[in-house]
């Protein structure tokens, strides 16, 4: 029998404007064993070096770039990483919410019944409503779905988090072109 999983993602993406003309959507994360999330956060917590992680505001600074190619190191060699991504997104999706929705679909579908999933909570307001929204539409569309165990939860509750925002920031770089950092380079 196979062990029971637990994939924990977060999101990044682009919305189409004046400067932006490639819109895309991604969720980036990594499946662990349920049976072994504790010792894959602790031992990411010890990579990271402290009680925090934000990969955008870390790659402002040399060290942060250097901790993030040590924190991806360990993800490859700890979890499986994996992207879901919509690129482009439709010009009238204005802010990314029906890619988001379509893509959290794909994700319910490509993991296996017994699949943990986890988000990144977004903010309380229309946005958190969005996500919750559209698991009860697909709740109510996809009877499989009903018995799924998904939540969603905060960093500075959930430091697994912290992985699957490497993971979704590598793949943003995958789609801009910026190889030394991709998905790709890091991962594959």
């Amino acid at each position: 029998m196979l062990e029971k999983c637990t994939w924990f993602l977060d999101e990044s993406y682009q919305v189409s404007n004046r400067q932006n003309w490639h819109p895309f959507y991604i969720f980036g994360g990594v499946e662990v064993t349920t049976s072994e999330i504790e010792v894959f956060e602790n031992g990411l917590k010890q990579t990271v070096g402290s009680d925090y992680w934000h990969t955008t505001e870390a790659m402002k600074t040399q060290t942060g770039i250097s901790k993030y190619l040590e924190i991806a190191e360990y993800i490859r060699k700890n979890s499986k990483p994996f992207t879901f991504s919509k690129h482009p997104i439709d010009w009238s999706d204005k802010l990314g919410e029906s890619s988001r929705s379509q893509l959290i679909r794909e994700i319910l579908f490509d993991s296996a019944p017994s699949t943990a999933i986890i988000f990144e909570a977004r903010p309380n307001g229309f946005q958190m409503e969005a996500d919750l929204r559209s698991l009860r539409e697909n709740s109510r569309k996809y009877p499989q779905f009903q018995s799924r165990e998904v939540c969603f939860a905060k960093t500075r509750d959930e430091k697994c988090l912290w992985a699957a925002d490497v993971v979704a920031y590598s793949a943003r770089q995958s789609i801009l072109g910026k190889t030394k950092l991709s998905f790709e380079t890091l991962f594959k």
